[in-house]
């Protein structure tokens, strides 16, 4: 080889290296922290007698805690059928308020079906209104029908 062929070889060889090396730590990092939306989650910080995975459940829970709109969406819908924990639409009325506020459509609009029906918190149409206009701005079609109801009554 000439010496032009050896430093593109060994050019190559520090690529090839990094590459995998970056590789590698992504991967390592992707073990220890799954996305939240990927996580199969059965759920919360009250776990029922048929309770199973209650470290992935507590890992959950710590994401929702952090401010994970998906996870703090998803434990509203957890507490609201009671899966995993006992039911509590309190409980799922806090934390579809928590990912509501971050902009999460569904829990927008589950947090709009709450203020109408009266579950977990007071009826109140105003904030039904309100929360359903926040969903249906970002193209949620079940709000943008209930926005609609709304008006008819």
């Amino acid at each position: 080889m000439t010496g032009r062929t050896e430093v593109i070889a060994g050019i190559i060889a520090g690529i090839i290296a990094g590459f995998f090396g970056i590789v590698g730590v992504w991967y390592q990092h992707y073990l220890e922290n799954p996305e939240p939306e990927k996580t199969t989650v059965t759920e919360t910080a009250q776990p029922t007698e048929t309770g199973k995975n209650t470290q992935q459940l507590e890992k959950f829970l710590k994401r929702a805690e952090k401010g994970n709109a998906v996870a703090q969406f998803k434990l509203g819908v957890l507490y609201t059928k009671g899966e995993e924990v006992e039911r509590d639409l309190t409980q799922a009325a806090e934390w579809y308020r928590k990912a509501a506020e971050q902009g999460h459509k569904n829990a927008q609009f589950k947090l709009g079906r709450f203020y109408e029906k009266g579950k977990g918190l007071e009826a109140d149409l105003t904030q039904a209104e309100h929360w359903y206009q926040k969903a249906a701005e970002q193209g949620h079609q079940n709000a943008q029908k209930s926005l609609e109801l709304l008006s008819k009554q």
